[in-house]
């Protein structure tokens, strides 16, 4: 039987270096929702286990290789597994006012602020995240290269999907929940 799981994987390598380094709270960073017209932009913020071992690790992926089954069913062993999870959230209204970059670093700060645990570096999926006192680096596509980028990313799409949904409950006409965007 073959798997619908693509074969190439985020790794644990990256923050497993960090950690030997003497950093404990490792948290990976990602958005979803900076390309589509409607909704807002969530940011998600996951902090694993400095070991991430058992049979969740494998569900975790770039959000966007993930079939919608596969992202729910990742998110909710997440948010047993993780150390911390949390998603943050810049409106509409805030995009169109200050643009959607700095609406994104937004979320990302607020998703930050949502977490029990204040992490001690963080890593982002392609661009740095200004304003935040913490040692950081950015990859670009991360989000398919590193565990805990790749559970953030899982995060931020799997909530602002429920929140599109609850908006084409609200406005049926618009087809929120067939055309939620990336």
């Amino acid at each position: 039987m073959t798997s619908s799981l693509p074969t190439h994987r985020p790794s644990h390598h990256l923050e497993a270096s960090l950690h030997a380094e003497g950093y404990s709270a490792v948290a990976g960073l990602d958005e979803a929702g900076r390309g589509p017209l409607a909704g807002p932009v969530s940011a998600g913020v996951a902090v694993l286990p400095p070991r991430p071992t058992g049979d969740w690790v494998r569900l975790i992926d770039d959000s966007k290789k993930l079939t919608s089954q596969q992202r729910e069913a990742a998110y909710t062993r997440l948010k047993t597994e993780a150390v911390a999870i949390g998603v943050g959230y810049s409106s509409p209204r805030e995009i169109d006012s200050m643009g959607i970059a700095s609406a994104t670093r937004l979320a990302m700060k607020r998703a930050l602020e949502q977490i029990p645990v204040r992490p001690d570096y963080l890593l982002l999926d392609a661009f740095p995240l200004p304003g935040v006192n913490l040692p950081q680096r950015a990859l670009i596509k991360g989000d398919s290269k590193v565990l805990s980028i790749a559970a953030a990313s899982i995060a931020a799409k799997v909530e602002r999907d429920h929140l599109m949904d609850k908006l084409d409950a609200r406005y049926p006409r618009y087809g929120f929940a067939s055309n939620k965007g990336y």
